[in-house]
Parts: C-alpha cells; sequence; structure tokens
C-alpha cells in the first residue's frame, strides 16, 4: 500500500513540473548530511553516522544516480564526503562504478572535488586488492592535491598510495609514505589523522617482521584514536594486535586482541572487519588444538567475503583485507584448513547465518 501511495504521489509531482526541483532540493540536503558525516568520522557521534549510512543507502543510490546527468559535481563532492563509509559499506564495485562513470563527465568540475572523486575511487580499488589501478589513481589524484597546496588532501593520497604499497609487499616504500603522512598530521595539527597513520607505520613494521615496534605504534594508535571515540581503525588496529600476538605465540591476548575487534566492526557496521576478526579467532583455535572450530569459523569469513566481493580473479584481484601480507594471521590457517578432511566444517560455517558465527567466536571470551 505505502509502495502504491510513494508511486502516485511521484507520478503527481513529476506531472506539476516540480519533480526536479524537489529533486535537486533533496540532493542538496542529502550534501549537507553527507559531508556532516564525513567530518564525523573519527568522531564521538561516528556511531550514529555508521548507523544512518546504512539506512540511507538506497537514498544516496538514488541521489548519485540523479546526479549523473544533471550536476555530476554534487555527486562527487558527496562521494568523497563519504568516502571511508563507501569503504566500511564493502560493496566496492557498485560504488567505484558510479565514481568511474561520474569522472568521465567532469570536464568543468573543480579540481579540488576531482580529487577528492579520484581518492574515493582509488581507496575501494584498493580494498579490492586491484592494485595497478589503485596506484595510478592515487597519483593521479596527488599531482592535482599538491598543485593546490590542500595537505588534508594529500593525505588522503599519501595514505592510500602507502597502503598500496604495503599491499605490494614493500614495506619500505610503504613507511616512507606513511611517514610523510605523519609530517602532514604535525602541520595540520589533527589527532584523528595522526592515530590513522600511526596503525599503518605498525602494520609496515609488521610487515618487516619487527613485531615489538608494530606493537608500540598500533597500541599508542589505539589509545590517540579512543581519545576521539573512533571505532572503525580502531577496530582494525586491534585485529592487527591480535596477528602481531598470534605470530609472536600468545594466544590467549591473540583472542582477546581479535574478539575486541570484532566487536568494533559490529559497532562499525564493518562487514570485512568481522570477516577478517573472525578469521583470526580461526587461528588461534587452530592454535590451540580445535581445527573443526577453526574451520567453522573461516567458512563463515570465507561466506562474507564471497558475498562482498564474489569470485576472485586471480592473484591481481584479491581485497586487500585478504592478503596474507597485509593480514600476515592468514599465513596461519590458510595451509592446513584448506585440507579436505575439514571441507564439511568449513561448508557448515559458509551455509550458516553469520551471527552464529559471530555468537561463537565471542561466547568463549566472555566465559572467561
Amino acid at each position: 500500500m505505502m509502495e502504491t501511495v510513494r508511486d502516485y504521489s511521484l507520478e503527481r509531482l513529476a506531472e506539476s513540473g516540480k519533480f526536479d526541483q524537489a529533486s535537486a532540493a533533496y540532493a542538496r540536503y542529502f550534501l549537507m548530511l553527507s559531508e556532516e558525516a564525513g567530518n564525523a568520522f573519527f568522531a564521538p557521534d561516528e556511531v550514529a553516522w555508521f548507523q544512518w549510512f546504512a539506512a540511507e543507502r538506497d537514498n544516496l543510490r538514488g541521489v548519485l544516480a540523479w546526479s549523473l546527468d544533471r550536476d555530476v559535481e554534487l555527486g562527487l563532492r558527496i562521494a568523497g564526503a563519504l568516502r571511508r563509509y563507501l569503504v566500511m559499506d564493502g560493496h566496492y564495485s557498485e560504488w567505484r562504478s558510479w565514481i568511474d562513470d561520474a569522472l568521465t563527465r567532469t570536464s568543468l568540475v573543480a579540481p579540488r572535488v576531482r580529487s577528492h572523486g579520484i581518492f574515493a575511487a582509488a581507496w575501494l580499488v584498493m580494498h579490492q586488492g586491484i592494485l595497478p589501478a589503485a596506484i595510478d589513481r592515487c597519483q593521479e589524484g596527488l599531482v592535482i592535491a599538491r598543485a593546490l597546496g590542500d595537505l588534508s588532501l594529500i593525505w588522503v593520497g599519501v595514505a592510500c598510495l602507502g597502503l598500496c604499497e604495503l599491499a605490494r609487499g614493500d614495506a619500505s616504500a610503504a613507511t616512507a609514505l606513511f611517514e610523510e603522512g605523519l609530517d602532514i598530521c604535525g602541520k595540520l595539527g589533527e589527532a584523528p589523522f595522526r592515530g590513522g597513520v600511526l596503525y599503518c607505520l605498525g602494520l609496515a613494521m609488521q610487515m618487516r617482521g619487527d613485531y615489538d615496534q608494530a606493537r608500540e605504534r598500533m597500541e599508542e594508535a589505539v589509545e590517540v584514536l579512543r581519545a576521539q571515540g573512533e571505532r572503525y581503525t580502531v577496530g582494525s588496529t586491534l585485529r592487527s594486535l591480535g596477528g602481531i600476538a598470534l605470530s609472536q605465540g600468545d594466544y590467549d591476548r591473540a583472542r582477546a586482541r581479535f574478539q575486541e575487534g570484532l566487536r568494533a566492526a559490529l559497532v562499525a557496521y564493518h562487514r570485512e572487519g568481522v570477516a577478517s576478526a573472525l578469521e583470526g579467532i580461526a587461528g588461534t583455535r587452530l592454535a590451540k588444538g580445535d581445527l573443526e572450530g577453526a574451520a567453522r569459523l573461516r567458512g563463515a569469513a570465507d561466506a562474507v567475503h564471497d558475498e562482498l566481493h564474489g569470485p576472485t580473479n586471480g592473484d591481481d584481484d584479491i581485497p586487500f583485507a585478504r592478503l596474507p601480507h597485509v593480514s600476515p594471521h592468514l599465513r596461519v590457517i590458510a595451509t592446513e584448513l584448506n585440507e579436505p578432511r575439514w571441507k564439511a566444517a568449513r561448508d557448515e560455517g559458509y551455509r550458516a547465518p553469520v551471527e552464529q558465527a559471530v555468537d561463537d567466536a565471542l561466547e568463549e571470551w566472555e566465559a572467561g
């Protein structure tokens, strides 16, 4: 009934000649909210904005579709403001496709807006694991950002390019970029950016096997980010700390960190983070000898990844979060859990609701 009323109302509005006027007004209103949401990331009220994004996803689709032929600059401003939310949402191909389309129509768009759109696309492509395309976009966006002298925009590109180098396995190049990012943070005086860069530096140190320094950087990042009320990057950092503890054989600490990271991912509506945490907890169970339980959790994580990304197309299309040198705990579980004898348990976890796997993963921790 409600859909019938809505459709009838839209028809009457279109007949009145005021549909485009009303759509433009709504798009401007949506842009205002999107920019407020973008500014709230790393802030205490970010969870409310995560909830807003989840509730408004269909409206976002509608506004972006409308903007392609009517106000592409407005659409790109929305995409740029919501970059972190688009990544968090996990439907990388969908959002990337829209941005790619928009960027072909931007001959008259302001350079800063175009650069934001390029970086939004770069982060999405990077999280898909398509690194050459992500690097090209980062470099294209950085040319514009450096010409503008916009430090906050340069930071976005430097951070993304550093993560691309990390994903390629070049810890030295990544470290140099993250150190540039840290220098920019000092000039901007913005603690939230600093927390994110500290986390990234920790990832580079973790890749080099310098676990003590990596842990120190990441624990500092958690402290900085929690002081801001941030959840999304805190969750990623906690999961990386779990990977460090797992690599060092501290399985109880690893489990606690992964479970903290799982809770943070649930609060932040970060489904990729949920899958990563389940894989980490699978690693702790494997280390403790519970191979069947580990296989079920790995199956649940596979289901989330497949829903978000679909099947991968070889080594050049592995999602960022599933690269073993980005998430070293994957090396712990990859070989043994691929054995045929654990296929039934993995299939069971794959078919079950992910909420069941989450409850299973958290129960052991809550039981002490």
